[in-house]
């Protein structure tokens, strides 16, 4: 992704931000760039024109679409759906955060992972609890808590491997086998 001039004497406009106006406008938000600006930037970024056609594409298959000869879901249960799924993905960066400390390894910066807590908020998650615990196991002091930390990570993304697999291993680890085989069952009627 990178910039396209979009007119002389103005800013140019990054891929991401085209692509979060056009979010906006898609749902009747008032853009922040003018729409003028919007479209020049997709009319000379190959890259952006790839993903406004791929936009529509899904906008009309969701349009379109239907199951068992159901009607489409409704504009709240869309949105409902929308809201999980945001929820669900940025709780699993903070697990990914819990995984690398429980690895030893940096985790993101304090204000990237403030702000996916704000939005889990926002969005009025399920985790937003468990993602606020995160936020807590993550800057405390001291010898992180490996178990907790791959708990906490496990519940925030059950279905991420790298995190269902590193918590399996702690549970053999401390001697739960009988537990980490009741996760690891439990793991497989959720893939089915």
């Amino acid at each position: 992704m990178g910039k396209v001039r979009t007119s002389v004497g103005r800013r140019s406009l990054a891929c991401e931000d085209v692509r979060h106006e056009l979010c906006r406008l898609a749902v009747g938000a008032a853009g922040l760039a003018g729409a003028a600006r919007v479209a020049a930037h997709v009319r000379h970024c190959a890259t952006c024109g790839e993903w406004v056609d791929e936009l529509a594409r899904v906008r009309a298959w969701l349009g379109a679409r239907r199951v068992n000869g159901k009607v489409p879901l409704s504009q709240a249960e869309v949105e409902a759906r929308a809201r999980q799924a945001l929820s669900r993905e940025l709780a699993a960066r903070l697990a990914r955060d819990l995984l690398d400390r429980a690895r030893g390894r940096p985790v993101r910066q304090d204000v990237e992972r403030a702000a996916d807590l704000l939005r889990v908020e926002a969005l009025g998650g399920a985790q937003t609890a468990a993602c606020r615990r995160a936020e807590c196991l993550l800057v405390a002091d001291g010898p992180p808590d490996r178990a907790a930390l791959l708990a906490l990570a496990y519940r925030l993304d059950p279905l991420g491997l790298d995190v269902a697999l590193a918590h399996l291993a702690q549970l053999e680890r401390a001697g739960k086998r009988r537990e980490a085989d009741r996760e690891a069952d439990r793991l497989l009627e959720l893939l089915r």
